[in-house]
């Protein structure tokens, strides 16, 4: 566009508003037809502000109005800089739509000593039509009993005419007129806007399916890009599934649907700071959680919280519910004292967690996102805090995406109290599952447990929960992480019984401080390694399975009840110097073609092999189709292996393909068979 060209009407419009005040606030409005749209920031210093408009294709019925009041002091010009471009960025980058519908400008954010110009323009207070005409765009102001053009600036005219030839404005010479910074590379930014979302009001009340409470009266749909209004003093509520094309949260969305119930984004979600994305509060069973399904990207930026503390079971109800003021309850940890069961998932944790004696456990949060998700931001589900008596537990963190990226926090812990003696939450559960990416960033994952409050006794902290990472690396399933940053509990741990399910993991990692406990007859299977810097307890007859075709090593010297190793064609290492013992049922599988290869970490340093213990000196084994190096089991049962093959260094194996001898003593033969000359037998147990 050219305002000086011959046969067009153009007129270039300005505004600028300087009141003196000690606060300058910004106020940003989009006021016309389907556009409606306002945020408020707050920045201390005096600026004028100049909107030109870069594309207005389409713009038909629009209009936008900076209004700025400031006193004169001048301040730190850059950081001024900073907070004006920040404020635009988290209220006006709303990429919705496609190219044909955004509507592009260009800000000049100038320092300002332009008395003479602000008092020649102060009486323009207008709203600016753009109306479309044969293709021709016509800027038209309408000023009631004001001659614009004598007021206006000459200087400032030609900088707008420069600026308007160029279709990227990005580094424009700034006239003396204009005050400018020392060091502000990019003085110039764009922002984007889209014509068509709907934004909530809350006109009428908290309710999403109410139309009046919708700038364009109409409840939005999957096709309609919607922008959740902080500033409303109604916050909506949403009670049913429901379908949209964007999402923006700037105030707070609470989910009430039925459990199970989802909200699907077709495009991008994102919650920017001061934000916050809840779920409706439970009571004595799962009804509400967060569960949206994201076609796009999700984006928590820093500020913007999901948050769903205290929201999960209520007091003293739930799996893992303390009807005692001194025991916390459970979830993926045990609470302080340890009575409740630990329960739910490890690796698609979904479940609320359970209620304490005076407070409730946290919430469930599931996105599914097909694109990136970037975590700047927090998301909380941690049981609720209470002033006395004992906790409850985290809750559930699920997330699905394309990438992760940010340096936000993830945070399931148990509820605090501040009562002396009782017993806190356990950690609850996190689960986050990559499609391509191949790390974590900088986000920090938390399930810990925690000290008790004035405690004097560890009897009352909590155990961690579960952390369950896996990215496009991982061939079919991820880490499992014990990690409490707390002071160790005396007698909570994370368990695995029969109410906790998908025991099947990658790669096993318990930190300092942490206890993972097997309970009697449950099992856990394990692709790849087990590194144990914490406690590992094994109950009677619980099983420790080494599957899958990778590789595998066990780090620390361990005691298992049951141990299988099947792992044809894969080497199982096992830390040189230390000791593995068994003590009931050892299993060792490969195959004819594939055999199972035991080895020290350490070539020529031996691995210790221990079968049976002080109450049990003879255990069961099965070992087929082996290839051992460098195992020391004179500690216990020999082991005796017809298919298995020595590679040396061995003690305590018999690697014998002779006849077997079998000798045997008949005492008291109940039947006069036995005293015959030729007796019969079967040995079962060898090839």
């Amino acid at each position: 566009m050219n305002l000086k060209s011959q046969g067009r009407v153009s007129i270039c419009i300005f505004v600028l508003f300087v009141i003196v005040f000690s606060l300058l606030v910004i106020a940003i409005d989009f006021n016309e037809g389907d556009l409606n749209f306002q945020e408020i920031y707050t920045v201390n210093s005096s600026d004028y502000f100049i909107l030109i408009p870069t594309d207005l294709h389409g713009f038909k019925g629009h209009s936008l109005n900076i209004k700025g009041s400031a006193d004169g002091d001048v301040i730190d010009n850059e950081l001024v800089f900073s907070n004006i471009r920040s404020s635009f960025d988290a209220v006006l980058k709303l990429m919705y739509g496609d190219e044909e519908v955004v509507r592009e400008f260009s800000v000049i954010l100038v320092e300002g000593y332009l008395d003479e110009v602000v008092e020649q323009n102060s009486a323009i207070d207008e709203d600016i039509g753009i109306l479309e005409n044969e293709d021709e765009v016509v800027v038209e102001e309408i000023v009631e009993e004001t001659e614009v053009e004598e007021r206006v600036d000459e200087e400032i005219v030609e900088l707008i005419d420069e600026m308007e030839e160029e279709t990227e404005l990005v580094e424009p010479e700034i006239p003396e007129l204009m005050f400018t910074f020392d060091e502000v590379p990019d003085q110039m930014f764009t922002f984007a806007a889209t014509s068509g979302c709907a934004v909530w009001l809350g006109t009428t009340d908290t309710n999403w399916s109410v139309a009046g409470n919708w700038n364009t009266s109409l409840v939005p749909n999957v096709s309609t890009c919607v922008i959740l209004n902080g500033s409303a003093s109604n916050q909506p509520v949403l009670n049913e599934a429901t379908a949209v094309f964007n999402l923006t949260i700037n105030g707070t969305l609470t989910l009430s649907m039925p459990w199970g119930s989802s909200l699907n984004v077709t495009e991008n979600v994102e919650i920017v700071n001061g934000g916050n994305l809840t779920h409706g509060d439970n009571g004595a069973s799962e009804v509400y959680n967060i569960n949206m399904i994201v076609g796009g990207d999700f984006t928590l930026e820093d500020g913007g919280v999901i948050n769903v503390t205290g929201f999960g079971y209520n007091a003293r109800v739930g799996t893992g519910g303390s009807n005692s003021y001194t025991t916390g309850a459970a979830h993926g940890g045990q609470g302080g004292y340890a009575v409740p069961q630990t329960y739910g998932s490890i690796t698609s944790p979904i479940n609320l967690g359970s209620g304490g004696s005076n407070s409730a456990g946290g919430g469930a949060v599931l996105l599914n996102v097909t694109g990136d998700l970037l975590v700047n931001g927090s998301i909380e589900a941690r049981g609720g805090a209470i002033a006395s008596h004992s906790t409850g537990s985290g809750g559930s963190v699920y997330l699905i995406a394309n990438n992760i990226s940010g340096s936000g926090r993830v945070d399931v812990r148990g509820g605090t109290t501040l009562s002396t003696n009782r017993g806190v939450g356990g950690g609850g559960r996190i689960a986050v599952i990559l499609n391509s990416g191949t790390d974590f960033d900088n986000i920090n994952f938390s399930a810990s447990g925690l000290d008790g409050a004035g405690a004097t006794s560890k009897n009352y902290a909590s155990a961690a929960g579960t952390i369950y990472l896996k990215d496009a690396n991982d061939e079919i399933y991820g880490d499992l992480i014990i990690k409490n940053e707390g002071e160790s509990p005396s007698i909570a741990v994370t368990s695995i019984n029969y109410s906790v399910t998908d025991t099947v993991v990658g790669k096993v990692n318990i930190t300092s401080g942490a206890t993972l406990e097997i309970e009697n007859n449950n099992n856990l299977t394990i692709q790849t390694d087990f590194i144990n810097n914490g406690v590992f307890i094994a109950g009677v007859n619980s099983t420790v399975t080494f599957e899958s075709s990778e590789n595998a090593t066990i780090f620390t010297g361990e005691s298992f009840s049951n141990l299988n190793i099947t792992k044809p064609g894969a080497y199982m290492f096992f830390n040189a110097s230390t000791r593995i013992n068994v003590t009931n049922f050892l299993e060792i599988k490969g195959n004819s073609t594939d055999y199972v290869y035991l080895r020290s970490t350490s070539g020529g340093t031996s691995w210790d092999l221990d079968l049976g213990d002080d109450s049990n000196e003879t255990v069961n084994y099965d070992v087929d189709y082996v290839n051992v190096s460098d195992s020391n089991a004179s500690f216990g049962e020999a082991i005796a292996t017809l298919t298995g093959q020595d590679e040396g260094n061995n003690v305590n194996w018999n690697f014998t393909t002779d006849d077997l001898s079998v000798s045997f003593v008949i005492e008291s033969p109940v039947s006069s068979v036995y005293n015959s000359s030729s007796v019969d037998f079967n040995i079962t147990g060898f090839e």
